[in-house]
């Protein structure tokens, strides 16, 4: 119900969880300290609804469909998570027994609620695979194809032309969105 609240009066969703603690009207967020965000919000002609009214009021929350998660080996082409690290800022790495798993700040952070940075991981399986996954609720269903769509990709290469006696050129090229 506190999800069909949150959608319905075009609330935080991210905070609808049975888990979460609402804060109420005059109380601090002190979470992203230094900053404190006071709670503020005023109720007029408030008027309580028994929980049965609630329910046929409030629209139901359709199903969604998630993108199928495959387990299998990777098939696509050879690609490298460095390629893709480019327009990102890596917090770290974190470990994984299938391969590679970074935890990174989202491409979407400025719409994740209070601005919370973490939660966001991006990896690549042993097989090739490449995957991401972000805990917030404004991220859920998003891909590795909705992830690359945002950030910048970028390979490097050294070139020795043949002949040439000075030193290596490092190259970079940037594939454009």
């Amino acid at each position: 119900m506190n999800r069909r609240l949150a959608l319905w009066a075009g609330g935080d969703t991210g905070k609808a969880a049975l888990a979460s603690v609402l804060r109420a009207t005059g109380t601090a967020n002190y979470k992203r300290r230094p900053q404190v965000d006071l709670v503020v919000g005023e109720f007029t002609d408030v008027e309580a609804w028994e929980p049965e009214i609630m329910d046929q009021a409030i629209p139901e929350i359709p199903d969604r469909v998630h993108p199928r998660s495959t387990t299998g080996p990777y098939d696509g082409p050879e690609l490298e998570l460095a390629e893709f690290l480019g327009g990102v800022e890596i917090l770290g790495e974190v470990a994984d027994g299938l391969g590679t798993k970074l935890a990174i700040v989202c491409p979407w952070v400025s719409e994740h609620s209070g601005g919370d940075r973490s939660g966001t991981r991006i990896g690549q399986r042993a097989g090739g695979g490449l995957w991401f996954h972000c805990d917030h609720a404004h991220c859920q269903g998003r891909t590795w194809r909705d992830f690359k769509r945002v950030v910048r990709r970028t390979r490097s290469f050294t070139i020795h032309p043949p002949g040439a006696a000075g030193p290596l050129m490092k190259v970079e090229v940037r594939y454009e969105r």
